[in-house]
């Protein structure tokens, strides 16, 4: 990959970092009402957002055409519960 192609990944994926920091804190809690008011227990929900590192590691490894909207796991939530049929 090419060094300022690099760079310019580097700068999006930091300017769009905290934007997903704020939807992960608004999803989970978001979905701890909503499995509350369904009375459905859990053991936690959670979520995270891609490092920088893992992005652009991600990037080089897939060679993604475009990779701003081809890498699609920049955020993730996960839901545990105690029963799989919750």
């Amino acid at each position: 990959m090419a060094r300022s192609k690099f760079y310019q990944l580097q700068e999006w994926h930091q300017s769009v970092r905290d934007d997903n920091e704020a939807l992960g804190r608004i999803v989970t809690s978001s979905l701890h009402s909503l499995l509350k008011q369904a009375s459905i227990p859990y053991l936690s929900v959670s979520y995270r957002v891609k490092t920088e590192a893992s992005f652009l590691a991600k990037v080089r490894k897939k060679r993604y055409k475009d990779p701003k909207s081809d890498c699609t796991d920049l955020l993730g939530i996960r839901i545990i519960t105690y029963l799989e049929d919750d």
